[in-house]
């Protein structure tokens, strides 16, 4: 299996980075640039696996987790959607046609306020949402399904504390709004 070389290959890489960084910049601390340069791995790396296991759905990242965010109910509304997607009304807008002209969702109007436009699944789209919530739950067993319980939930409070420091570092910024 060449996952373990690879994964061996990358935190050699990752250390030459902090080393580089702490030889160029001796004053800085190296440990912030390798805290950033394992984050960005991570993400990487997540962003891969599931492009590879939901590669058969033939959609964009964001197409997916909005017919996944539709199946769960967290939110229905193009705002709402681009909110917690950390995207433009004008992106999202653009999304949500494309997966309108596929037949995975249906704008409606708000029964209680015209000018509002809700965001439904359509049989179509919760197939494919259930298949791409499968095809998400293998990728990730196989990742981190060895992980002890108490492993996966310390992991998620260090994520958590990571969240709110960038998020407080981010939002310090004027014309930053989430």
């Amino acid at each position: 299996m060449p996952a373990p070389d690879f994964a061996q290959q990358l935190q050699q890489d990752l250390d030459d980075i902090e080393h580089g960084v702490a030889a160029a910049a001796p004053g800085s601390d190296s440990r912030l640039i390798a805290l950033s340069s394992r984050l960005a791995a991570v993400a990487g790396l997540h962003r891969g696996l599931l492009e590879d296991a939901l590669a058969e759905l033939d959609m964009t990242q964001v197409e997916e987790q909005v017919i996944g965010i539709l199946r769960g109910g967290v939110a229905d509304t193009p705002g709402e959607l681009a909110r917690l997607m950390w995207q433009t009304r004008a992106g999202m807008t653009r999304t949500l046609d494309r997966l309108e002209r596929r037949g995975l969702v249906r704008r409606d109007a708000d029964p209680e306020d015209g000018r509002r436009v809700r965001i439904r699944l359509t049989a179509k789209g919760d197939r494919t949402a259930e298949r791409r919530h499968e095809l998400e739950a293998e990728a990730l067993e196989s990742a981190f399904g060895d992980a002890e319980k108490a492993e996966l939930e310390r992991l998620r409070r260090a994520l958590d504390r990571v969240i709110e420091r960038l998020a407080a570092a981010r939002s310090a910024h004027a014309n930053w709004t989430p």
